[in-house]
């Protein structure tokens, strides 16, 4: 899981959503380990089922996390507080650089 978690740091799409690809890559794999060794999903030891199943409500959560917590990026704040801004450089290719910009 920290393994996950570091993998999803520094991906480029956001922590939410590479948590939740990853974790959904997890639940796969598990699953499909768990097909391969013909292991017997409710078993009284642990086997990839449980992984599985562990896998899938954790991916559940963060999805379900992610989604309700509203991402506010700088310039947002911006127009929220009411301010101007100047891009001076622009980060993304939504305005161009130099432009000022009003609330």
């Amino acid at each position: 899981m920290v393994i996950l978690a570091i993998f999803a740091v520094f991906a480029s799409i956001g922590f939410g959503r590479s948590l939740v690809a990853l974790l959904w890559m997890s639940t796969i794999l598990s699953a499909v380990i768990g097909a391969v060794r013909r292991e017997p999903p409710f078993d009284t030891v642990l086997n990839h089922w449980d992984e599985t199943a562990a896998y899938a409500a954790l991916c559940a959560l963060v999805s379900g996390l992610s989604q309700t917590v509203p991402s506010v990026y700088p310039r947002d704040l911006a127009t929220l507080c009411g301010s101007y801004e100047i891009a001076a450089l622009s980060p993304s290719n939504s305005y161009p650089g130099g432009k000022i910009l009003a609330a």
